[in-house]
């Protein structure tokens, strides 16, 4: 389908116009914010924008609380770009690390660093720590340094 018949749908249907407008605004907005707070913008978006309010998601509580000490600057700068709203509210949600936790690769430890590991453990008494240790050596391989047999 082509752009123009993609666009002449949207424009014949006045819930697909209002929803196609709806976005625009809400892109825009998160163009703002991100102009407004470029070190945090990794890390928020905006949720919602009505005339009452403008909702900010944060993707952790740090990140939220950093956001509400600026809440008064965030919202002048923000009404200085055009974008004007009875207030701004910051709320968590935790969909954004969900997803950058799933793209992590796995933590390892290279040979030397179980090798090193396995030789503390030697020395500890029986203990709890021992025990994890023991326990972290045997998720990690063999630990064998390289040049050893």
């Amino acid at each position: 389908m082509s752009a123009k018949r993609l666009s002449d749908l949207f424009n014949g249907s006045a819930n697909l116009s209002a929803l196609v407008a709806a976005a625009r605004r809400l892109d825009e907005a998160n163009r703002t914010l991100r102009a407004v707070v470029p070190d945090l913008a990794p890390f928020c978006r905006i949720g919602h924008v009505t005339a009452e309010a403008i909702v900010i998601f944060a993707a952790s509580g740090g990140v939220a609380a950093r956001l509400r000490q600026q809440l008064p600057t965030l919202q002048r700068q923000m009404e200085g770009r055009g974008l004007r709203a009875g207030a701004l509210r910051v709320e968590v949600r935790l969909d954004k690390p969900r997803a950058a936790l799933a793209q992590r690769p796995p933590h390892t430890l290279t040979p030397h660093a179980v090798a090193a590991l396995r030789t503390l453990a030697a020395t500890l008494p029986a203990s709890s720590l021992k025990q994890a240790l023991e326990s972290m050596i045997g998720h990690h391989g063999d630990g064998a340094t390289p040049g050893e047999p």
